[in-house]
């Protein structure tokens, strides 16, 4: 939670307003990762939340979501290629 440009407090009111209206809803907060990380891998538990931001969507019915491991994003950006399905 190491996040200067977002205040924890605006993640749980959103989560609370979402689960009071009845809608799926998962929140993940994690200790370190800061903003704007994207799928930079840091060694930290916050660079699997693309994994489960896919697995939640998956469990919802939106099945063609892909997964890609941080270290293949990391390589990929390293080479300056693209991802192709």
């Amino acid at each position: 939670m190491n996040d200067p440009l977002i205040d924890v407090s605006s993640n749980t009111s959103l989560y609370e307003a979402w689960y009071a209206a009845g809608r799926p809803i998962e929140l993940h907060l994690y200790a370190k990762g800061g903003h704007g990380f994207g799928l930079i891998s840091q060694g930290l538990p916050s660079d699997g939340w693309i994994d489960r931001l896919s697995e939640w969507l998956g469990a919802k019915g939106f099945s063609h979501v892909r997964r890609y491991r941080n270290d293949t994003m990391d390589q990929h950006r390293a080479n300056k290629t693209l991802l192709r399905p």
